[in-house]
Formats: C-alpha cells, sequence, structure tokens
C-alpha cells in the first residue's frame, strides 16, 4: 500500500489495516418519521464517501447523499430522476464516524415502512467522490484520489436538472484507436450509448477525461468513481479473433514434443460464438486439440473426445486449463475440475501449433489472453484459484503469449506468425492489482466490474471472480431495462426467487422471480428475464465482496455465534444476535417440536435436522436483519445462530451427474473437520463425514469412507458409496455425486462446514474411559457456551446427538438439560453428565454414548 493510500485509509504501516466492514455496510432498518442514527462503522465524517437509501416497501426516490462540501448535510439526489440536489433539513442530517443521522423525510425515514441503505467510505481501490464546477470545454482532464483505475463512474449535477451520466467499462467493446466511449443514463432504463460526449478518453488510476455533456458552464458536479477497472500491466493484453480468417501459429520444435510426460496449457478466453479452438497440436490432424464447441462443452480430442461439461458460455471471459499428469489428462474450468479423469497416454511428438483455428480450419471468434504452455509439469492437481494477475514464465515455460500490445509478442516462447488480422486487444480478464488492497495482508480486492453475454436460459452464462459477492449490480448495455440490483442482508436466493429493486424507477421491492445464484467464486444466471440474461445482450455488473476470512476482520466468540430466547417480534428480530446471521438453528425446548433450520441464502425456506424432508417454505424464517433473525418465535423457542467466519461456513450448490463430481469452494482459510450434506429438494439423509469422523473410527485422515447422519442415532459407517471427500483442503470441499444424497444431477445442495479455531470453536473426537468422578476431561482451551456430542461405535443404544448449551445449563454446577438434535423431543433435564471447566468440560458419567469406556465419540463446541 502507498503513503497516499495510507493517509485516505486514516491507517499507519501497521494499523487500522482496511476491511471490507470498515468501507461498506448494507444496512436493513424501519423507519421511524423521527431522528434516527445508523450506526455501521463507516466513518463518512472523516474520511467521507457515499449513501445511498431506498423504501423498500412502498414507491418512492432513491436518496444519495454525501458528506462532499458539493453536497453535504441536508441535501440528497435523487438518482432514478434528473432532478439537481434536493435540499431537505429532515434528510441527512449528519455524517458521522460511524454512520449517518437522518431525519423524518418520509423519503429516508416513513413511518414503518422498511429501508436499505449501502454506505461506502471513500477508499482507495472501492470509492472516491470529486466535485468540480463546469467550465464548458470539450474535453477536460480531472484529478481524482481513487488509486486504481476505474471501473464505474457516475457524473451527477447538483444544481441543474440533468441526467444522472455513467461510464462503465462493460458498456460496449473498445475499438482499437477510437477515443470513442460508451455511456448509460442512471435515470433511465436505456441502453448504452456509443459516443465520447461524456467521456472523451478512458479513466487511469490518476485522471478522469470529461466531456462538454457533463461541464455545463457555472453548473455544480459530483462525481462517483467506483473502483474494479481493468489491470493497465503490459501483459494484461489479449488477442481479438475475427472468426473469418485470423490465427496465429508457431513452427515445429521440441518446446511441443511433450512425448509421455506431463504438461500443462492455460489461458483466459473470451468466445464470442461459434467453434473456438485454444490450442491445435500440430503433429496430425487435430490429434490434439483443445476447443469449445460451439454452443457446447469444453474439451480435450486426441483419438476420442475428453469432456468436461462445462460450458462457459458466450461473452465473458474465463480461465482455462489443461493438465497431464502421470497419464491422466484433467480440465480445469475457472479453477474447479471439470469431469472425470482421463486415461491419457498418448506420445505427443514434435510439431508446430496454431492458436486460433482447428487443423480443418474452424476459425475462432474472441479473444485469448495470457496463454502459457509448460512443458514437463502439471501445475494444478487439484482445483485452485486461477491467478488474478498476468501470468509469469515458471520453470518449463516454453510460450507466454498473447499477452502483449504486439499480435505476435510474447513472454517467452519461439516465433509467432499471424494469419490474415488478428488484432491486439488492450482488453483482458484481469483487474487493476493497485485495487488490491484489503484484508488482513492488504492484498486482496473487494470490488469488481465486467460484461457477459446473455442467452435466455435458465443455464446462463457463469461469472468467476474469484469471491462470492454480497452485492450485484447489473444492467442490460444493448436493450433498454432497468438496473437491477440484488444484495444478500434483503435477500438473494439458492434456488429460490431473489429481491430485487431497480436504481432508476421509484418501484419497492419485489420476490418474484429467480434471477440468479450467488457462488462461492462469483454468480451464475438462472433467468431468461431481460433484465439480467437478455439473448445475446451485453450486461455490466458491479459487484461488492461479502466479508469473507481473506478481507474481514477477525471475530470474537460472541460475534460468530450466539444463542437467545424468542421475543416474538415482527418488527425485530425475534431471535437476537448482534449480528447478521448466516445460520439458524431454532427449537421449543420444553416439547415436542422439529429441529428448524434457515440460512441466509435459503431465504424463506426451512429444514429439519431431525427429519429428511425436503425444504419447505415458513414465515417464521427472515434474514432481512442487521443484528438478528426470524419473527414469530415467542419465548417458548430457542435459536441457535451462527455467522460465517472463522469456524463455520454453509454453502449452497448444485449437484452433478459426474463422479467424482467437482471440488467447491469454501471460505474456512482451513480444512473442513465436519461436514454435512443435505439435498433440499428431496427426502434424503443428511449425510456427515469429516477428518474428525475417520479420526475417530480409524485413527487417520485417509480412511475418509465412514460417514454419520445427522438426523439418525446411527453409528458411523464405512461404505465407499457414501465417500464425501479425502480431497478437502483449506480452499476446497469435495463431494461424491455418484449417489443423489450427496450430489444429484441439477439438484440444489445444502453443506454446512465447521472446524477448530484456537479459542473459538473445535471440532474432535475422544475415546470414553467410563470414569464419573471428573476426572477425564477434554481440553478445548475455552469454557464452551455450546456442546454437541455424538458416539459413532457400533452397537451403542441411544446414541444420539446430544446438543448442551449455556441457556439450559451448562456449567460446572450441577445438573444441566440437553436437547437432540436427530429427534422432535424436548429437553431432558436433571442429568449431571459433563460440566464445564476454565479449558473445557469433564464427565461425571459412564454413561455409554457419552463416556463408555472404550466408546469412540466426535463433538462439536463453541465458546
Amino acid at each position: 500500500m502507498t503513503p497516499i493510500q495510507q493517509l485516505f485509509l486514516g491507517t499507519g504501516a501497521s494499523e487500522n489495516k482496511p476491511y471490507i466492514e470498515d468501507v461498506f455496510s448494507i444496512d436493513l432498518y424501519k423507519g421511524t418519521a423521527a431522528a434516527k442514527t445508523i450506526t455501521n462503522d463507516i466513518k463518512l465524517g472523516s474520511n467521507g464517501g457515499l449513501v445511498i437509501t431506498k423504501n423498500r416497501d412502498s414507491s418512492s426516490n432513491w436518496a444519495w447523499g454525501s458528506p462532499i462540501a458539493a453536497m453535504g448535510a441536508n441535501k440528497y439526489l435523487q438518482s432514478n430522476t434528473i432532478y439537481s440536489a434536493t435540499t431537505d433539513s429532515n434528510g441527512y442530517t449528519a455524517f458521522n464516524n460511524n454512520g449517518y443521522t437522518i431525519g423524518s423525510t418520509s423519503i429516508l425515514n416513513a413511518s414503518n415502512d422498511d429501508f436499505v441503505s449501502y454506505s461506502f467510505k471513500k477508499t482507495p481501490g472501492l470509492l472516491d467522490v470529486i466535485s468540480y464546477v463546469g467550465d464548458g470545454t470539450s474535453s477536460r482532464v480531472l484529478s481524482h484520489d481513487l488509486g486504481s483505475v476505474p471501473g464505474w463512474i457516475a457524473i451527477t449535477c447538483t444544481t441543474k436538472g440533468e441526467n444522472k451520466t455513467t461510464w462503465h467499462r462493460g458498456f460496449g467493446d473498445r475499438v482499437s484507436g477510437s477515443t470513442s466511449e460508451y455511456y448509460a443514463f442512471l435515470d433511465s432504463s436505456s441502453s448504452a450509448r456509443n459516443s465520447n460526449d461524456p467521456y472523451p478518453a478512458l479513466p487511469t488510476a490518476t485522471q478522469l477525461t470529461i466531456g462538454s455533456y457533463v461541464n455545463i458552464t457555472g453548473e455544480t458536479y459530483v462525481v462517483y468513481i467506483f473502483g474494479g477497472g481493468e489491470s493497465p500491466a503490459a501483459t494484461a493484453k489479449s488477442v481479438d479473433f475475427d472468426g473469418t480468417d485470423d490465427y496465429l501459429s508457431l513452427g515445429s520444435s521440441t518446446d511441443f514434443a511433450f512425448g509421455t510426460g506431463d504438461f500443462t496449457v492455460e489461458a483466459w478466453v473470451k468466445n464470442d460464438g461459434g467453434f473456438f479452438t485454444i490450442f491445435d497440436h500440430l503433429m496430425g490432424g487435430d490429434e490434439f486439440i483443445i476447443f469449445n464447441y460451439a454452443g457446447g462443452d469444453v474439451r480435450v480430442y486426441a483419438d476420442g473426445h475428453m469432456v468436461s461439461g462445462v460450458n462457459p458460455g458466450y461473452g465473458k471471459w474465463y480461465h482455462l486449463a489443461v493438465v497431464r499428469q502421470s497419464g491422466v489428462l484433467q480440465i480445469y474450468v475457472d479453477g474447479m475440475k471439470a469431469g472425470a479423469d482421463h486415461a491419457f497416454t498418448k506420445n505427443i511428438t514434435q510439431a508446430g501449433i496454431q492458436i486460433g483455428r482447428s487443423a480443418n480450419n474452424a476459425y475462432s471468434n474472441g479473444r485469448i489472453s495470457n496463454l502459457r504452455v509448460v512443458k514437463g509439469t502439471a501445475v494444478y492437481t487439484s482445483s485452485f484459484k486461477p491467478s488474478n494477475v498476468p501470468l509469469t514464465s515458471i520453470s518449463g515455460t516454453v510460450l507466454l503469449c498473447c499477452n502483449n500490445s504486439s499480435v505476435t509478442g510474447k513472454t517467452t516462447g519461439g516465433t509467432i506468425t499471424a494469419h490474415n488480422s488478428p488484432t491486439a486487444s488492450a482488453e483482458s480478464p484481469f483487474l487493476d492489482p493497485a485495487g488490491f488492497v484489503f484484508g488482513e495482508n492488504e492484498n486482496e480486492p473487494v470490488i469488481a466490474t465486467g460484461y457477459y453475454q446473455g442467452n435466455t436460459s435458465a443455464d446462463g452464462p457463469e461469472i468467476y471472480l474469484g469471491w462470492e459477492p454480497q452485492l450485484v449490480l447489473f444492467k442490460n448495455a444493448t436493450v433498454g431495462y432497468s438496473w437491477k440490483i440484488f444484495d444478500s442482508m434483503r435477500g438473494i436466493s439458492s434456488y429460490g426467487n431473489d429481491v430485487e429493486i431497480s436504481f432508476n424507477d421509484t418501484n419497492a421491492e419485489n420476490d418474484s422471480g429467480n434471477f440468479f445464484e450467488l457462488t462461492s467464486t462469483g454468480f451464475k444466471l438462472t433467468s431468461t428475464d431481460g433484465n439480467v440474461n437478455h439473448n445475446n445482450s451485453r450486461f455490466a455488473y458491479v459487484a461488492i465482496r461479502r466479508p469473507d476470512p481473506l478481507v474481514a476482520k477477525t471475530k470474537t466468540a460472541t460475534e460468530l455465534f450466539a444463542m437467545a430466547a424468542g421475543n416474538g417480534s415482527t418488527t425485530v428480530p425475534a431471535f437476537t444476535s448482534g449480528f447478521p446471521v448466516d445460520m439458524r438453528l431454532g427449537k421449543k425446548t420444553a416439547a415436542t417440536h422439529a429441529w428448524y433450520l434457515g440460512t441466509r441464502f435459503m431465504y424463506k425456506e426451512h429444514l429439519r435436522t431431525n427429519l429428511t424432508d425436503a425444504q419447505t417454505s415458513g414465515s417464521f424464517s427472515k434474514f432481512d436483519y442487521n443484528t438478528g433473525e426470524g419473527q414469530n418465535w415467542d419465548s417458548d423457542y430457542q435459536g441457535y445462530m451462527w455467522r460465517r467466519g472463522q469456524g463455520f461456513d454453509v454453502i449452497g450448490f448444485q449437484g452433478t451427474a459426474t463422479d467424482p463430481g467437482p471440488s467447491y469452494v469454501h471460505s474456512l482459510g482451513v480444512t473442513p473437520e465436519l461436514k454435512f450434506i443435505k439435498r433440499r429438494n428431496a427426502s434424503t439423509d443428511w449425510m456427515g463425514t469429516g477428518t474428525v469422523v475417520s479420526q475417530a473410527m480409524a485413527g487417520n485422515n485417509n480412511s475418509m469412507d465412514y460417514f454419520v447422519k445427522l438426523n439418525s442415532d446411527v453409528a458411523a459407517t464405512n461404505s465407499s458409496n457414501y465417500w464425501t471427500g479425502g480431497n478437502d483442503s483449506s480452499t476446497h470441499f469435495t463431494v461424491r455425486h455418484g449417489n443423489s444424497q450427496l450430489g444429484g444431477s441439477d439438484d440444489p445442495f445444502l453443506c454446512l462446514l465447521f472446524a477448530s479455531v484456537s479459542g473459538i470453536s473445535k471440532c474432535g473426537y475422544y475415546t470414553g474411559d467410563g470414569s464419573t468422578d471428573g476426572s477425564h476431561e477434554i481440553t478445548l482451551g475455552f469454557t464452551p457456551r455450546f456442546l454437541i456430542i455424538k458416539c459413532v461405535t457400533s452397537g451403542v443404544n441411544f446414541s444420539h446427538w446430544r446438543v448442551w448449551d449455556s441457556l439450559n445449563g451448562l456449567d460446572g454446577s450441577g445438573n444441566e438439560s440437553y436437547l437432540k438434535l436427530n429427534t422432535d423431543g424436548g429437553k431432558v433435564d436433571n442429568y449431571d453428565y459433563i460440566d464445564t471447566t476454565a479449558t473445557g468440560f469433564k464427565f461425571n458419567t459412564n454413561f455409554g454414548p457419552v463416556n463408555g469406556s472404550g466408546n469412540k465419540m466426535i463433538y462439536y463446541a463453541h465458546a
């Protein structure tokens, strides 16, 4: 981080590092028509920034407020209109160092209506806000302090009714040598326009060039400059093929004599339509070719088709890697292993290669960036995260090209010949690394902008960001559709309806459609709706990253897990946590009643841990609160609430028919030790596995065939039919898709992942010793507030998933109550099985499923 970036972030060299919670916040609140302070720890008062607010329940204008002098307190802009700034003494009345204050005005605070606000701190890499007074010139250069190349810019006139004019890097392809730039109106649903009147030149990391259209003499303007722009690196380039007769070639060379050895071919690809050849080895007629079928999947042909089963779609960038290791070929798309392993021992002899054309003269239409060929090394042997910066030559690299301002330029390799007229392009899949300044190591991005081509299919494009977003803004640049904004606080449902709202109109939010799915690495379009997936339309997007461990603050135990009795409310959270809840278990503790599990991405759906049922809708699941969850849960119910982060993650994924299936990205930062998978649309068991199960049963981490069922009291079972992976890592988890309970084709699944974190949570196992005097103690490193114990030994009766917690007497004082996750029974009272200690828990019983001599138990505890 540069000194200038440290200055604007308010940091020194080693303190107050820029975390996502410090620079961006989504706040949901209920209007009171009285003065109200929104506290979100965003330093707006001293640093400046932007607050965007909308009434969720009623037809109302948007209100953009900013501490910048040209706006300041008591003013806001209505982004859905052409009006100048509105002066309102009851509007944004103060911008504070921990949020902002509003008055009674209905646009921000109508009584009993629900509101959403988005707060951005002025921060290098995320947002800068500047102002200027127009001078009428047609090409004016303004300085800014974003510190990286912008991805989206909005210019608003505060003193005159004018369109809110925006530039986005995804609005249109830039033609080499042309200064024309696309723009669109924030206050309109109209498509993007190709003209240099507002933006006559591309923005840079320090400057913005404006035209006369947004430079009226004497008028005051405020400009919001968002990060996530393209990398200016010399190797962040691509080669553009026209699909008619363009291609590149290299002559015969030992560089491409792979023999039967290991190799890696990788590149970033943007297929603009049709059959697309990435790499064709010329030892014969397409005897080894890597290509993308027209409208189909990526595959390799060599004496037969080796398929990936993944169709990356048209008009957007994806990373492809083809790797052979020890006679086995694997295909990776956006870092995820795609399809099965392929036995491949073909002798690849010396020859030349061609790029962008196959031997039967099928020409490619689109772009290739940073094509790298590595001889003798399998660079990737399991799912990975592709580099977010241009590639470099590593050991064994024999070619690194399509990364230069010249079509035939390269970093490594022989002479490249251009045939006909491929062109060098400044567009690439890489974002400006100067914006990678967030998180503990100050090397991560939190905003991305880009584009994709719609296909009007429920199986729409999947966009790779490298991380999961919490907010996504869409704009159809080709056809007139609204600016649609979605966020995970209001509700982005996994395989259900999403809550949408439009920047350019007054409409209240609605949840009438399933537009897209969040993934652990981006998002995937699942709608035919023209707002997000119109056929052949070009879509621009802005994505803000969720607080995953790489960009979020370290949390305490009470910031990650909470328990509370219900309060019966429908206006504030029925279960209070003090943080946004990502998963909730709810149970009527003193009576027969099922366990209800809800997650943020399941929206209004719930599952029951004591049953195999498919998910069903309920009126009590409500995750759109900042400090709790649920409605209508009264004091007879108890809620257990988790936040994604250290020690816990919850993932939704779509199953495939492939076995073994792909790995999925998680954000624990460590290898999961216990995980549960449940198919959501059918009656199936809750399948559990992990290192604690294999260690308890086999004494090692390698025997991963053991599984348990959360909805059952049966012992751990050894069966490869239910194996869920021995290949979990600190970034990915694996499932077995050959069994419909774990990964059936196109079905929605839930995965709960748990891991040990010092002082916060612990997954473990132990063998009972039958003692009753408290001498058998399990060391956790903390006093548990919540504890689950399950006996996994065969032949032990009543081996339920027993739950103890501090609200039901879990302490060191004597008798305590417990519940059973796999039954609907009420709490069991007056059994003094365990006591807590300062560093864990100890046993006062020889009861078989808890401390029976020689019996094996697994446990999960949270401080």
